[in-house]
């Protein structure tokens, strides 16, 4: 347990970024794990006005048993807002709405990263994605998959994943191949995955592989990551997370692995936190 168990939560910044944001669903197809066969993206407004290769882009898998094709979009709705209000193009999909082999979901989410790199015409602000500037992000069962994904990130082609991020992950026996830094977070009261399965996740992935962080956010359960606006502490930390390594953003880097008042491990928010140094 780290100092920032010891202290009352600060303030933190607000979360959310300089751009506008706007929503659109459509067909992509060719989705392994069946069902929904739709992407649903949230992205920067002014698009317009951006030079080609603007924009990173994120692909979202989420936790299992959902009712609707809908859930994702609701769910998850503050922290893809949050990113796209930073420039990021979130993208989701929702091929298994109740629970699915976390590889098969997995080859989904990369599928989608593929896809999207291939296909622009499917959206015009596609056109804008810098697919050099990768993000993977999951939740749960989704959080599984997602170190999956960021185990087999050579499969794609075109594309440089530069990031990941799992919150409250279903065990997945992949960490320990991770090849980018990874964003391990864990609900202090989740009863659904306990967090010392999460850490031992964290203590699995390799240095080699950059700075991972292994975080506890104190009082929270397993859905926190699904506060409506303004959303978690997650919000906050999982948008520095993804600025400090698609950009080498030396401030969101210090609030990752710095020691400021509102860093992941000093601000108290976290009952335990602490990150690798990579080799």
């Amino acid at each position: 347990m780290t100092e920032a168990a010891t202290k009352d939560p600060l303030p933190l910044p607000s979360a959310m970024g300089k751009f506008d944001v706007d929503t659109v669903s459509f067909y992509v197809g060719g989705f392994i794990a069946g069902g929904n066969q739709d992407a649903y993206l949230v992205y920067p407004t002014n698009y317009d006005n951006a030079t080609n290769a603007s924009f990173p882009l994120v692909v979202f898998a989420h936790g299992c048993c959902k009712n609707t094709v809908n859930q994702s979009a609701s769910d998850y709705n503050s922290v893809f807002v949050h990113l796209a209000s930073h420039g990021m193009v979130v993208a989701s999909y929702n091929t298994c709405l109740g629970e699915c082999n976390m590889i098969t979901f997995s080859d989904d989410q990369l599928y989608l990263v593929s896809t999207l790199r291939e296909r622009p015409s499917l959206h015009p602000v596609l056109n804008m994605v810098d697919f050099s500037k990768v993000g993977l992000f999951g939740h749960s069962m989704g959080g599984g998959s997602t170190v999956f994904s960021a185990a087999n990130i050579s499969s794609l082609e075109g594309v440089t994943v530069k990031v990941a991020v799992a919150i409250d992950p279903a065990p997945s026996v992949a960490a320990g191949l991770i090849k980018v830094p990874t964003f391990f977070g864990c609900g202090q009261n989740d009863t659904i995955v306990p967090c010392w399965s999460v850490k031992a996740m964290y203590g699995a992935a390799p240095k080699s592989a950059g700075q991972h962080t292994y975080s506890v956010l104190r009082d929270a359960g397993h859905c926190a990551i699904q506060d409506p606006l303004p959303g978690s502490p997650w919000d906050y930390y999982i948008v520095q997370h993804m600025l400090c390594h698609m950009y080498d953003d030396a401030s969101a880097c210090d609030e990752i692995y710095g020691t400021s008042q509102s860093s992941l491990c000093s601000a108290g928010y976290m009952t335990d936190c602490e990150f690798k140094s990579k080799e």
